[in-house]
């Protein structure tokens, strides 16, 4: 179990992303994005949830997320979809990324 404070850079070194700004502008909720996800038909899977939790800076449900849900995801970006202009598949691409880098 990683400490509170591995939890907190990680969510960090996500948000510190030069990607993160152009892909997450803020959740209306509405669903679009899962309604659209080939992968969440399949599994039990929400690019909302990923994106909600990220946005909320949720540190506990962001690393267990980078240690299961990102994976689900099959990159298909169909999440783009979103009226907000939020690009979920990209944050997924940036969480993957910092979990690969932290082991």
């Amino acid at each position: 179990m990683a400490t509170l404070e591995v939890k907190e850079r990680m969510l960090a070194e996500v948000e510190a992303d030069a990607r993160f700004p152009e892909f997450m502008k803020g959740c209306y909720e509405c669903g679009i994005c899962v309604a659209a996800c080939p992968s969440a038909r399949f599994y039990d899977f929400s690019p909302r949830k990923i994106t909600q939790a990220v946005a909320r800076q949720d540190v506990d449900l962001v690393w267990a997320q980078m240690n299961k849900d990102v994976w689900d995801c099959s990159q298909c970006f169909s999440c783009l979809r979103c009226p907000r202009g939020n690009n979920p598949g990209g944050i997924i691409t940036i969480m993957r990324e910092v979990a690969v880098k932290n082991g």
